[in-house]
């Protein structure tokens, strides 16, 4: 099972990745509703980490927090792309050198591969887990009163809707 969720980061200073993951609720909450959006200091600038996780064992998790908004386009963007041209694609992180790549190996799988480390999840329940995370956080996001992430929410809604 894969699972994927979006966490907005809290007003507070990171100052080490060694404990993150135990400490999270220390420097993270999870985006479950409009309310959530307090949490945004700069609409331009949303960070926050992006966790994906298969059979309980991290993909992503709190070391790699970035700009959530833009991280969310990547991802939807490169799945769209991987699966349309049926080639490997790659990214980088926002405002991070992480590089994060994708390949479909069979009909049932996708090879990942984040910072250099390889896995293997289920191309089905992978993608279905994206898209249904990434209509939650641009859901969300369309109801913050800002024509501009109205926009840019409803053009992401529109790419989850294709794939």
């Amino acid at each position: 099972m894969i699972e994927i969720n979006t966490y907005l980061k809290k007003q507070v200073v990171i100052s080490s990745l060694e404990n993150i993951n135990e400490e999270m609720a220390r420097y993270f909450v999870p985006l479950k509703s409009k309310a959530d959006l307090c949490y945004i200091d700069d609409f331009a600038y949303i960070e926050g980490a992006i966790t994906i996780c298969s059979d309980e064992k991290y993909i992503l998790d709190f070391r790699h927090w970035d700009l959530v908004d833009q991280l969310w386009v990547y991802l939807l963007h490169a799945v769209y792309e991987m699966l349309t041209q049926k080639k490997e694609v790659k990214f980088y992180f926002p405002d991070q050198p992480i590089e994060f790549k994708m390949k479909m190996v069979s009909d049932y799988a996708i090879l990942l591969w984040v910072k250099g480390k390889k896995h293997v999840v289920n191309s089905k329940e992978f993608v279905e887990a994206l898209l249904e995370g990434g209509q939650h956080f641009f859901a969300i996001l369309y109801e913050w009163d800002n024509r501009e992430m109205i926009s840019r929410s409803m053009e992401e809604l529109e790419l989850i809707k294709e794939i």
